[in-house]
């Protein structure tokens, strides 16, 4: 039988008093997030760090587009590349936005 991966709102739940080193909401995210795409303990922190700077829909629909892929060789670099493209997506809008005459 499969293992049920874990919701965000179990763990938020279950967050025991014995995870002193987890203080923070972000920090529950992100490594929720790594989890769920079975980043390596190295690369938690990352995604700590995403949670704490980066816009949670941003990193929402990235998640989505990662889990919607068929097979892909690492979740982990779709998931970057995703945010990536998201971010240039948005760059270009604000690019675009100035030139237009007030």
């Amino acid at each position: 039988m499969a293992k049920r991966p874990k919701l965000f709102a179990d763990v938020l739940k279950n967050k025991s008093d014995g995870s002193k080193y987890v203080n923070h909401e972000f920090q529950i995210y992100g490594h929720w997030l790594a989890t769920q795409l079975g980043a390596d303990d190295k690369q938690i922190g990352m995604f700590i760090k995403l949670a704490k700077n980066q816009d949670r829909a941003k990193i929402q629909t990235a998640l989505e587009f990662v889990k919607g892929a068929y097979k892909p060789k690492s979740k982990v670099s779709l998931f970057l590349w995703k945010m990536k493209k998201l971010r240039e997506e948005r760059e270009e809008k604000s690019v675009a936005n100035k030139g237009l005459p007030s």
